[in-house]
């Protein structure tokens, strides 16, 4: 993204100032850009990519259970292992009541992460600055039309 410009008044003759750095609009529409690029391009489960996906939708790295981060790591490190190569390579098998266990403790966090996001969803919903007319009702998702429900 371009740095802001230092001033919305031109400083030489008939120099214009682009509306894309001044315009909020604008800002979100670059910064929504960003983020679905950032999506498309996501391929992983480990903590790189989580906070990737996590932080820039309000999710605090206060709120990222780090034990969880780690489980995260460590299946998409023998995740990879599995999907790229060979079954000859594998020295064991995974347990299957283990990996049923791990996969338990993933969903937990990730409901209490979905949790998160819908609080911060209802927030912004209900905070006045998002109201303005230049970013409509009609242009967001409303918290109703989620998975999120409005009482979180």
């Amino acid at each position: 993204m371009e740095p802001p410009p230092d001033t919305i008044t031109p400083l030489k003759g008939n120099k214009n100032v682009s509306l894309g750095k001044l315009k909020i609009t604008k800002k979100i529409d670059i910064a929504i850009r960003c983020f679905k690029s950032v999506i498309a391009q996501n391929h992983g489960i480990k903590e790189t990519n989580l906070l990737k996906l996590l932080l820039p939708i309000g999710i605090d790295s206060d709120d990222l259970d780090k034990v969880w981060l780690l489980n995260m790591d460590t299946f998409g490190e023998e995740r990879g292992e599995i999907a790229h190569s060979s079954a000859i390579k594998r020295k064991q098998p995974p347990n299957p009541a283990d990996e049923l266990e791990r996969v338990k403790q993933i969903i937990q966090e990730l409901e209490r992460v979905d949790q998160r996001k819908c609080w911060f969803q209802s927030w912004f919903w209900d905070n006045q600055w998002s109201k303005s007319a230049s970013f409509s009702k009609s242009s967001r998702a409303s918290p109703k039309s989620s998975n999120c429900s409005t009482d979180n």
